[in-house]
């Protein structure tokens, strides 16, 4: 289990970030759609600013989620990083998360605990 703080409905904190130029960031409510990336549907968060990573508007206990972090070379290679998770607790200032290995697996636990992820 992860725990990110938030504040003013956005995250102050998130598992992986790529701060360099090249860089390319998100956060996503992830779902299974054969026709897009990886398998994955996304239903992308807003990007906050400042101090902010992302909103967490409309976020609920049971939602698998995705948060990407890829660099891009001046050869323009990629360099992904994924964490997967599913949101087991969301509380005033946090955002408690329990770490799964693939996307699949964070959908799958979601959707057989859906309504009751602890």
């Amino acid at each position: 289990m992860i725990t990110l703080k938030h504040d003013h409905g956005a995250l102050i904190e998130v598992p992986i970030f790529e701060k360099h130029k090249r860089g390319k960031n998100w956060m996503a409510v992830i779902s299974i759609n054969p026709t897009k990336p990886g398998g994955l549907g996304r239903k992308f968060m807003n990007r906050a600013h400042g101090e902010y990573k992302y909103s967490i508007e409309g976020l609920k206990k049971g939602n698998a989620i995705e948060f990407g972090a890829d660099y891009y070379s001046s050869k323009l290679n990629r360099t992904p990083k994924r964490f997967y998770g599913v949101i087991v607790e969301i509380t005033e200032k946090e955002l408690i998360i329990e770490e799964m290995k693939t996307g699949r697996k964070a959908i799958e636990y979601s959707e057989s605990n859906s309504g009751s992820v602890k």
